[in-house]
């Protein structure tokens, strides 16, 4: 890649000189070669920690390891800055250029890296990385140092690098149980899709109804019958003529029933 083989040629540019490759180098008053040593080895240490830790900043997948990575970048330039403050020029170690390369290999390691593999070899690189500064450290720094302030930035490093390398060992602990737990997330194979939202099997239909039958007619209300005219009231018979006498006057016509229909 472009872009980790330019940190590479940047680094080493940068790690050489710091590493005690320029033999030229003039000693400063004062200062002895065991403290221009240990200035040397731990410029070494920061730049090629702050390298990496920058490299990983664009590549982690995980927050832990961006966290982490953040962290270094920013702690190990502080402690760059300090060792520059004590004002002692970095001379020829065979030392740092041991830690220049180590870097330099770390890098091209993450270069390498699968995606999937990428937070779990920063974190080694940083495991082996501070384990390697402790121990130099502990048993050859520390013990050869003669300025008071070297001494005291020493102390304070060696602190500071315990804690470092306690959390890396941490966050890599973490990685790799949750990889052992998760298999399919450390090989780097396709996530499963989730699961989509099928469509219900339509039911059966429902058995046809019959079509209703023709309904029966209504009955035809009953019609208003006519009430049957009643018979016709019997004709009465005019009266007799009297005898002997003036003519009498015939009976009068019987009366009609209202409820007939009939003539006289």
């Amino acid at each position: 890649m472009k872009t980790i083989l330019g940190a590479s040629s940047s680094l080493l540019a940068m790690l050489l000189p710091l590493a005690g490759c320029n033999g030229d180098t003039e000693d400063v008053v004062g200062v002895s070669g065991e403290d221009r040593e240990i200035v040397t080895v731990l410029n070494a240490a920061n730049v090629g920690a702050i390298a990496l830790s920058k490299f990983a900043l664009e590549r982690a997948r995980t927050a832990p390891a961006r966290a982490f990575a953040h962290a270094m970048a920013t702690e190990h330039s502080a402690v760059q800055e300090q060792l520059v403050a004590q004002g002692i020029a970095p001379g020829a170690s065979p030392v740092s250029q041991e830690l220049a390369r180590g870097s330099q290999e770390a890098l091209s390691a993450l270069d390498a890296a699968r995606a999937a593999e990428f937070d779990r070899v920063y974190l080694e690189s940083q495991v082996e990385l501070h384990e390697r500064v402790l121990d130099l450290l502990d048993e050859r720094l520390s013990p050869a140092a003669n300025s008071v302030g070297l001494q005291e930035e020493l102390q304070t490093t060696m602190t500071a690098e315990v804690g470092h390398l306690q959390q890396a060992y941490s966050l890599l602990d973490d990685l790799v149980s949750h990889a052992d737990a998760n298999p399919s997330l450390d090989n780097g194979s396709g996530g499963t899709s989730g699961i989509g939202s099928a469509t219900g099997t339509a039911g059966p239909s429902g058995p046809d109804f019959p079509t209703g039958g023709d309904g029966a007619g209504g009955t035809s209300g009953i019609g208003s019958t006519t009430g049957t005219a009643g018979p016709s009231g019997p004709d009465f018979p005019t009266g007799g003529d009297g005898a002997g006498g003036t003519s009498g006057i015939g009976s009068t016509t019987g009366m009609v029933p209202s409820d007939w229909r009939g003539s006289y």
